[in-house]
């Protein structure tokens, strides 16, 4: 188990680096690895609301740093697992319902005068 000051150290040191990678072009998949909160929260967290442990955590810290060039640097698939699961979706907001139609407005009036 590491040091709680070490994990906290490691910890913030690696939101900061991996919030200041944007995207990183990968040759396999041909397109942009983009570096958002959704995998930040990875790091963090098996599923919603279930944390890893801090000594999981601490690892998957220490190496991030290598993430970047690993996906540069990633011409083949080493491995392919398929599974199926639901995954958490943000709703679309909307501001209120149409008493004449029943359906979401998202705006009222028109937007090229407003």
């Amino acid at each position: 188990m590491p040091e709680k000051e070490d994990f906290e150290e490691i910890k913030l040191n690696a939101e900061n680096n991996y919030k200041s990678v944007v995207e990183v072009y990968c040759p396999y998949f041909k397109e942009k690895i983009v570096f958002n909160s959704e995998g930040l929260e990875h790091l963090k967290f098996k599923r919603h609301e279930k944390p890893r442990s801090e000594q999981e955590q601490h690892m998957r810290f220490k190496l991030l740093g290598l993430a970047p060039e690993v996906i540069r640097s990633s011409h083949t698939l080493q491995g392919l697992r398929e599974i199926r699961k639901f995954e958490r979706m943000r709703n679309i907001p909307f501001w209120r319902i149409s008493k004449k139609t029943g359906t979401r407005l998202f705006f009222e009036g028109n937007p090229d005068e407003d």
